[in-house]
């Protein structure tokens, strides 16, 4: 896959429990997260493209065709977070899932696909992913992703819910 030439207007959101902030700026694809209980206001900063080529990369164990690499572990973000990066190969799924305690945020950084967003009884939405993407699912919210003909590359972020 090519690398993602969207570099306007990085993504920031303000995740789960207060006080937790990241910043993917995905043109430099660093990633910047700052604890302001600390008494210091110091900024973190990871270097995603350096970690994306640099990691190993292992078969998910529950979906065929889907491959993960961390991005960051929750000892390096201070237990505020972790992240990894997911690849889907063309046509494959991560299939309809939920993650009771932990919101998930994803950033398409590469490829095309869709997903499937939000438990059957309350409806579901179904949402293009192309380079750029950003959607925050509620933790114990039922999801899954589909990669199209080209693959998926995904950053997944998540978060602890209170």
């Amino acid at each position: 896959m090519a690398s993602p030439s969207y570099e306007d207007n990085p993504p920031s959101f303000l995740m789960g429990q207060a006080g937790y902030i990241t910043t993917v700026q995905y043109g430099q694809w660093f990633l910047k997260y700052h604890a302001p209980w600390r008494n210091s206001m110091s900024t973190n900063t990871y270097n995603l493209k350096k970690t994306l080529q640099s990691g190993e990369w292992k078969n998910h164990p529950e979906y065929p065709g889907v491959r993960i690499r961390q991005a960051l572990s929750s000892d390096q973000s201070d237990g505020v977070f972790r992240a990894l990066f997911v690849l889907v190969d063309p046509g494959k799924a991560l299939l309809p899932h939920v993650h009771e305690h932990e919101t998930e945020i994803h950033l398409v950084l590469d490829g095309e696909g869709s997903a499937t967003i939000g438990n059957s009884s309350s409806g579901n939405r179904h949402i293009a992913y192309i380079p750029g993407s950003v959607e925050k699912i509620q933790a114990n919210t039922r999801h899954g992703v589909k990669a199209g003909a080209g693959g998926l590359l995904l950053y997944a972020q998540f978060v602890q819910s209170p």
